[in-house]
């Protein structure tokens, strides 16, 4: 009888008991494979990474084909026939200070500005259009109501002419001497000796009477020059700016003078400073 033939069933019950680890491992690894399927491509992915260059076909490098005569394998879980799917890499960005140049900005419009206070730098009186040449103050005075007194410099700049009504009636009046070869004369105002309650301010310039009458300021009333109130020209005022026409009067610098009195149309009560010039 053969060796085979002697085996009895003990010794193969012994053989079991001695080897049951192994069969029992071998058992739970088929289970294991039976019950869970192969990873998919997405956790093969996330387990060896994705390919990162180089044309489809080509190896982990960028070089040669997957599985082919370079002698590159695949990473374990990847077929060397399966296409590979680059990864997008974001749009380069321009380097700094190569974008476009900012547009223009419109530089803000200019304030307005009260009217000076004083002549501008190469102002000449009596250089508007057709003049005809220049008229000049050679001297100057004023009168009040209140004149005499410490109240008639009230609201006066000094240096100035006033010109003014009070309750309906004159309260100020200027006088000037003119020299000069022109028939018109242009003064400016002094904003600071402005007053106006209602209406636009108006003056006229009218022939003084008295070649005597003295240059002084704040004089009293009585102390006034006589002018005549029908030979007078009213004044044109612009943005702080007056023209008086003295052309149908006469030569203007050859008078005895010119008297600054409110005009027939002008408001109860107001007020103008011109500057001498």
């Amino acid at each position: 009888m053969s060796g085979i033939s002697q085996v009895t069933l003990g010794d193969v019950g012994r053989g079991l008991v001695r080897y049951w680890p192994v069969a029992a491992t071998v058992v739970a690894i088929l289970g294991i494979v039976a019950v869970f399927p192969a990873p998919d491509r997405p956790a093969r992915e996330a387990a060896f990474g994705t390919w990162q260059g180089g044309a489809p076909g080509a190896d982990w490098n960028g070089e040669g084909d997957v599985g082919g005569d370079g002698g590159v394998t695949a990473p374990p879980g990847f077929a060397a026939d399966e296409p590979q799917v680059p990864v997008l890499q974001p749009a380069p960005r321009p380097a700094p200070g190569t974008g476009p140049a900012p547009g223009p900005v419109a530089a803000p419009p200019p304030a307005d500005r009260p009217p000076p206070a004083a002549p501008p730098a190469g102002f000449t009186p009596g250089d508007g259009e057709g003049s005809g040449g220049t008229l000049s103050v050679a001297g100057y005075g004023w009168a009040a109501r209140t004149g005499g007194t410490p109240f008639a410099h009230v609201g006066v700049p000094e240096g100035t002419m006033p010109v003014g009504n009070r309750v309906g009636q004159a309260d100020k009046v200027s006088f000037v001497r003119l020299s000069g070869d022109g028939t018109v004369l242009e003064l400016l105002e002094d904003a600071e000796g402005e007053r106006a309650f209602s209406g636009d301010p108006s003056v006229v310039l009218c022939r003084i009477l008295d070649p005597t009458w003295q240059e002084e300021e704040a004089m009293p009333w009585s102390d006034a020059p006589q002018w005549d109130g029908d030979d007078c020209v009213a004044g044109v005022r612009d943005a702080g700016r007056w023209t008086f026409d003295l052309a149908p009067l006469g030569e203007p610098a050859a008078m005895a003078g010119w008297a600054l009195v409110p005009g027939p149309d002008a408001p109860v009560d107001f007020q103008v400073a011109f500057v001498p010039a």
